[in-house]
């Protein structure tokens, strides 16, 4: 059996990682919220990545998820207490993180939808609907729940702020985030445009599923609420 000896100097991260989840833990039981904060904060630092990731000995698999799982309660506990202290930007930063650690969770994709849609920022919220179905498509070849489905619904119902329009007066060019839609922006601006300037105008948009569709459509009304859109659903 190999151990460390104890009364050499060392500095072992997984026992310093443990100490500071029970500090956490008895900050709990306190409810000292600024404590448990702190070790919270503490125990994430020194998680730095897996349990010895080189290593597939039987005796480690379930160690190295343990302490996976350790590591993934802590910083949940730390979304919910900035959520609980409506620090949005703060909470957003670890929803993010803890989907790049688990990408198939539905729930965390839909408090992430939440905190930007706290934050005042819908088009981040509809952008992390659009990965969640990217993701479950990709992975697992299903769509998402019907939860998940409602928080988009109710993303898209929410009512945008509108800028007066001024007339005759050249509409600001758009800077589009998409990526490989820069022909079909560049058409339906132009029907906008054409539409603006006195006529009627019909754009149609089609193609399979999954290729973008309503992302492109969802890009337009952003767009058009900026404009001075009274009701921009209409342009649906």
């Amino acid at each position: 059996m190999l151990r460390w000896h104890p009364v050499t100097p060392f500095h072992l991260d997984v026992a310093e990682f443990e100490q500071t989840l029970t500090l956490a833990d008895a900050a709990t039981r306190r409810h000292d919220q600024h404590a448990l904060q702190a070790a919270l904060e503490q125990a994430d630092s020194l998680y730095r990545g897996e349990l010895l990731p080189g290593c597939y000995d039987e005796w480690v698999l379930p160690e190295r998820e343990r302490l996976r799982q350790r590591h993934l309660q802590a910083l949940e506990q730390l979304l919910r207490l900035f959520e609980v202290q409506g620090d949005t930007v703060t909470a957003i930063r670890y929803a993010q993180r803890l989907i790049g650690l688990d990408p198939l969770s539905e729930d965390l994709y839909r408090r992430l939808m939440r905190l930007f849609a706290l934050n005042n920022d819908r088009a981040s919220a509809l952008h992390v609907y659009h990965t969640c179905v990217t993701t479950l498509q990709r992975e697992m070849g299903v769509d998402p729940d019907p939860a998940t489905r409602e928080a988009y619904e109710r993303l898209m119902q929410q009512e945008m702020p509108t800028i007066q329009a001024i007339v005759h007066q050249p509409l600001p060019a758009a800077t589009p985030t998409l990526i490989g839609r820069k022909r079909e922006w560049e058409q339906l601006q132009d029907a906008w445009h054409r539409a603006t300037g006195g006529g009627s105008h019909f754009v149609l948009v089609t193609g399979e599923a999954g290729v973008g569709k309503s992302r492109l459509a969802e890009e337009l009304l952003l767009w058009a609420s900026q404009q001075g859109v009274d009701h921009p659903e209409s342009i649906r």
